[in-house]
């Protein structure tokens, strides 16, 4: 985790000295239900979310305290579409928040 935290680091610090309008998202084993050592870890980056590889409360909340706020990106497959579309997306149907629906798993 020390190569991730020192990419973070320098990152953000050329994003801020360059004014650059860039964000990076975190996916995979990085986002904050891959484990409570990560869960605040790497703020203020966002995570995607992935229904049934996260946690079911973060598709509905945006609670900080949990992390839930850190996934603004929906990133589900064909198979949770008709899920997602059924429950009116969740919390991304908040303003601000990405969907990426694709056709296979991964």
């Amino acid at each position: 985790m020390s190569l991730i935290d020192t990419f973070f680091d320098r990152a953000n610090e050329v994003i801020a000295q360059n004014h650059l309008n860039l964000e990076f998202v975190l996916d995979g084993a990085a986002v904050p239900g891959a484990g409570a050592c990560i869960a605040q870890r790497w703020r203020p980056w966002v995570a995607t979310y992935c229904t049934g590889n996260d946690p079911a409360g973060a598709f509905e909340s945006n609670n900080a305290t949990l992390a839930y706020d850190r996934y603004q990106v929906l990133n589900e497959d064909v198979g949770h579409w008709l899920y997602a579309v059924n429950n009116s997306y969740g919390a991304w149907r908040q303003a601000g928040r990405w969907c990426r629906m694709h056709a296979g798993p991964g």
